[in-house]
């Protein structure tokens, strides 16, 4: 059964590595922390936690590690802890343009839930999140190109939807990415070889393409307008 500990007389000459950052004001701190429970083996350990900057209360999960280090000539084993979750969960900055973030919201608003989710290690639920992200930026996209087939768009099929894209990139990209993430959806992947990382990375790229796409529409625009 797990037992409340006093932090300062039982861990006082442990190290702590600590995330060190707030999940709310997301500034580093020195946290202090309020209460303390452990397993009976001391093997992890669970602090609620207390910013001083912005009195935001928020938890961590600690486990025991062994360092070997040499102390006198001697091999020994300094034991600490590290900071292997906390909750509420860090947000995870999105690595997109703004042009995307700003255009795009529904999308990246469902994207930085599922980053959500995977940082909080849900990782077999995330990837529907991101292939349900894919599918908003898709079909948004396709909206701005085709603005009088809206409703059509809407209730087609996301592979039809991405047989639209004149752009070759874009539809090899928007189709590599929903192959990954259709994988994410059912129980056999049909490619196993490619993970996660790759899925975001498809959605990444294809987010700058897209943004550079609006960039060359301006270019064209300016050059246009001189001749």
């Amino acid at each position: 059964m797990p037992k409340v500990m006093d932090f300062d007389n039982h861990f006082k000459n442990y190290d702590f590595i600590s995330s060190q950052t707030c999940p709310y004001c997301q500034k580093i701190i020195f946290p202090e922390v309020v209460t303390t429970v452990s397993s009976d083996n001391l093997e992890e350990l669970f602090l609620t936690m207390h910013c001083p900057g912005c009195d935001g209360i928020y938890f961590e999960k600690y486990i025991k590690i062994k360092q070997p280090t040499r102390q006198h000539g001697f091999e020994v084993n300094i034991i600490s802890y590290k900071s292997v979750a906390s909750y509420p969960a860090l947000p995870i900055p999105l690595d997109f343009p703004e042009y995307i973030q700003r255009q795009y919201i529904d999308f990246a608003n469902i994207y930085n839930q599922a980053a959500t989710a995977e940082s909080m290690k849900l990782d077999k639920i995330c990837g529907m999140g991101y292939r349900k992200a894919l599918e908003s930026l898709s079909k948004q996209y396709a909206h701005e190109c085709f603005p009088s087939e809206n409703a059509t768009i809407d209730n087609e099929s996301l592979a039809q939807t991405i047989n639209r894209f004149e752009s070759p990139k874009i539809k090899t990209l928007a189709k590599a990415a929903t192959w990954l993430g259709n994988d994410q959806t059912h129980m056999i992947a049909k490619h196993p070889e490619y993970n996660l990382n790759q899925l975001k990375a498809f959605i990444r790229v294809l987010c700058q393409e897209i943004e550079s796409e609006e960039e060359f529409k301006k270019a064209q625009s300016l050059i246009s307008g001189h001749r």
